[in-house]
């Protein structure tokens, strides 16, 4: 078996590409070929070919390497959990391809990816953006019927439960459905939009009516709300920011490495569409690095856009890890250090 190795100068800074094809569309194959141009075939990975683990496997050894993940938020994921299964530590840049884009948007990386937009230049920023500790949450889901039924998934931008995990869910099932129809980030917005709308004349259950939840170890009394979340990141749902700073409401700021997650009450629908718009504020009700949620009634769920209906169980979130990240925003990158 032929052996080789990557050899360096004592200035590179080498890339490793990893790109989702099925994100953005048409967008996959773009970008593909326009970094074909650029760099070496070999640092240029198609993740339906097993994914991250080859790439990484082939250049674990090469000294100051930055991985790019070139997908939407789940595609990043896909290569942290990677990572971290080969207990790796390399910093990894987002070239976002998805809808959302809220963990490309939290680290200074923008909203979406354009065929205007300079892959060059994106390389070449990439290759000098410095890393930042990210945190990341792990989420346990117990059977109560069977303390040793669990289910565990990590995430990392946010999680949540009630009327915004219905409107995850509804888009979910038509995409499932109907994949030709999901190609444009434009149309899946409006799309969006409109499940959105329907679900504020359906509705959605009180959630103070079905699930009890303890921050820390204290007992916290909801308010009158159809949804919760659980942050991470200062990003959410395409942009929106839940946790905006307000040095008299008694809570601290957000911060993506500060071992803490935020928890935000939605009332209805209505009131995320006039969040989104500027038009109403969020409902801040904690802030802490253990929730346990007890849920005696089946309701919608997501975990970092993943959506599912979640019958009664026993929930707790906790701190898992931290990775790095390359940022690409000064401002951003000196309040997180």
């Amino acid at each position: 078996m032929m052996k080789w190795k990557i050899k360096l100068g004592s200035d590179s800074a080498p890339l490793l590409i990893f790109i989702n094809k099925k994100s953005g569309g048409q967008q996959g194959e773009q970008l593909t070929r326009r970094i074909s141009d650029l760099l070496n075939p070999h640092q240029i990975m198609d993740l339906s070919n097993g994914g991250p683990k080859p790439g990484l496997e082939l250049f674990r050894q090469v000294k100051e390497l930055k991985v790019i993940a070139c997908g939407g938020d789940g595609t990043v994921s896909w290569v942290l959990d990677t990572l971290d299964s080969m207990k790796l530590n390399i910093p990894v840049g987002v070239i976002p391809l998805g809808t959302g884009n809220d963990l490309s948007r939290s680290l200074g990386w923008g909203p979406g990816y354009t065929k205007g937009d300079s892959i060059f230049n994106i390389l070449w920023t990439a290759s000098k953006a410095p890393p930042i500790k990210m945190d990341r949450w792990l989420l346990e889901i117990f059977n109560p019927s069977d303390i040793n039924d669990k289910k565990t998934k990590v995430f990392n931008n946010y999680f949540s439960i009630g009327v915004d995990a219905k409107i995850a869910l509804t888009f979910h099932e038509e995409r499932e459905a109907n994949p030709s129809k999901f190609k444009s980030r434009n149309m899946n917005k409006i799309k969006y939009a409109k499940y959105g709308a329907d679900t504020m004349l359906d509705g959605c259950p009180k959630l103070n009516k079905v699930i009890s939840i303890e921050v820390d170890g204290k007992e916290i009394s909801l308010p009158d709300i159809e949804g919760i979340v659980v942050l991470n990141l200062p990003s959410y749902a395409g942009g929106t920011n839940l946790w905006s700073a307000n040095k008299k409401d008694g809570f601290q700021p957000l911060m993506i490495n500060d071992k803490t997650f935020e928890i935000v009450g939605l009332k209805s629908s209505f009131h995320l569409a006039g969040i989104k718009t500027g038009t109403h504020s969020p409902i801040k009700i904690a802030q802490g690095k253990e929730l346990k949620l007890m849920i005696s009634s089946e309701v919608p769920l997501q975990v970092d856009g993943e959506p599912s209906n979640q019958k009664p169980a026993k929930l707790i979130i906790r701190h898992y890890n931290q990775v790095l990240m390359l940022c690409n925003d000064k401002a951003l990158y000196n309040q997180y250090e």
